[in-house]
């Protein structure tokens, strides 16, 4: 599962980015990259197959200059093979975008903006990105309701255009993507564990909205013509950032299988009592229950091995 993080803010925006797509590890990928507004607003690129390690041992050797605004993206591939190119960022004119989900009309708006021969990349993403450049006209918000008119699919977009410095823009469909102004900036991320360094706080980020992140300030929009201020609710984390830690374990999967057994009691104890199962804190009815005469279970991988053993 793919992975965002995007800053604006005074402190060194790679090392924040860095840092989050190392949080976003656990979620799984295969390439890294960032995209940097570095001071004298120029775009620096940054991506590489493989670890976060990797792209970071990049930057120390290819990033030069200091940003204070910028978006970061762990890939997994879907469209296109594990290719440096393939990785995010992508360019476009004066869009530099990252995008989680799938793009599922790409292909029509490939004819329709006549992308062939333009494409360097493999992805629904680039074709994203370049028909948000062939929209844009200096103004940010109207060019990203006119992309969402016409997109197809499941999508987490950050988004950096060339002469808006500072700023990172974002909206989503289906995709999730959480937000927080904290003391070290504005931030922006698909998962929680990339935001919880910098504060506890946080909303999610409401579907068909923009997001506007500066140095000093989270704005949020509605889509109507005057792109009229939302003020989404704040919600406060709740539970302990442990969780998202590989805690001495070598890498996710071996901590993920050594906490399977107080993960199952954590899940069945609330739900018992007196000895037999109780749902109603779940809101779960008994006559569920009691008309269910079929059960489906609907996994991959390891979890459809558990449920061909429930099934036995």
């Amino acid at each position: 599962m793919c992975g965002i993080i995007g800053y604006s803010g005074p402190l060194d925006a790679a090392k924040i980015l860095l840092d989050g797509l190392s949080g976003l590890e656990y979620r799984g990928y295969d390439s890294a990259g960032i995209g940097l507004c570095m001071e004298d607003t120029s775009i620096c690129i940054a991506k590489k197959v493989g670890k976060v390690k990797n792209l970071r041992e990049y930057c120390k050797e290819h990033v030069h200059g200091t940003a204070h605004s910028g978006i970061g993206h762990t890939r997994w591939a879907t469209h296109g093979g594990v290719t440096d190119a393939n990785a995010h960022p992508h360019r476009a004119g004066k869009v530099t975008l990252i995008h989680n989900g799938i793009i599922e009309n790409y292909h029509e708006l490939t004819e329709r903006f006549h992308l062939d021969g333009k494409l360097v990349s493999q992805t629904d993403s680039e074709v994203a990105a370049r028909v948000l450049d062939a929209l844009y006209d200096g103004d940010p918000l109207l060019a990203i309701r006119k992309l969402q008119d016409l997109l197809e699919g499941s999508y987490g977009f950050c988004i950096m255009f060339d002469d808006q410095p500072g700023s990172v823009y974002a909206i989503r469909k289906v995709s999730p993507l959480v937000a927080s102004y904290t003391p070290a900036g504005a931030l922006i991320a698909s998962d929680l564990t990339a935001l919880i360094p910098y504060s506890n706080q946080y909303f999610v980020v409401p579907e068909d909205k923009i997001v506007r992140l500066t140095p000093y300030k989270v704005h949020v929009y509605n889509l109507d013509d005057t792109f009229s201020k939302v003020y989404p609710e704040i919600l406060t984390v709740n539970w302990n950032m442990d969780a998202a830690m590989k805690n001495g374990y070598p890498h996710f999967m071996m901590k993920e299988i050594h906490e399977q057994p107080e993960a199952m009691k954590n899940t069945i104890m609330p739900r018992i009592s007196k000895g037999l199962p109780d749902f109603s804190d779940d809101g779960i009815p008994d006559e569920l229950f009691q008309n269910c005469d079929q059960i489906h279970i609907v996994a991959c991988g390891t979890a459809m091995h558990t449920g061909m053993v429930a099934r036995a």
